[in-house]
């Protein structure tokens, strides 16, 4: 596997600090947004490899924030993890709708979710 660019969107800076700690197994690049419109604005200067966003964020909900990056030709095929506490139904459906690969549950494992990446990058 070639070292990726990720891109971790989460609104609170203990959770980007989680989710970095847990990727830099990995290797490669890791990219932090605190918005959804920071996400926006780096997805389209930057090529990345995944995208890791939360469900709930203050501007543009990670759900939105999906919508308008898989707009791009160029990420039509990129593999996206929401994390989110809310596990409804409705919720996974419109994450879907909107492109989401796979959906993983607070509290997670690091471990876990360090795998899940990994699979997706495959």
């Amino acid at each position: 596997m070639d070292y990726p660019t990720i891109l971790i969107a989460d609104d609170q800076m203990h959770m980007l600090a989680l989710l970095q700690a847990s990727l830099l197994p990995l290797g490669g690049r890791i990219l932090k947004a605190g918005s959804g419109e920071e996400a926006l604005v780096t997805a389209a200067s930057t090529k990345i490899d995944l995208l890791l966003i939360d469900f709930e964020m203050l501007d543009l909900t990670g759900v939105e924030t999906v919508r308008q990056i898989k707009q791009s030709p160029a990420y039509l095929d990129l593999p996206v993890i929401m994390i989110t506490a809310r596990g409804q139904n409705r919720i996974r459906v419109e994450a879907t709708l909107a492109g989401v690969t796979q959906i993983i549950l607070k509290p997670f494992s690091p471990k876990a979710l360090l795998e899940t990446v990994r699979r997706l990058l495959i």
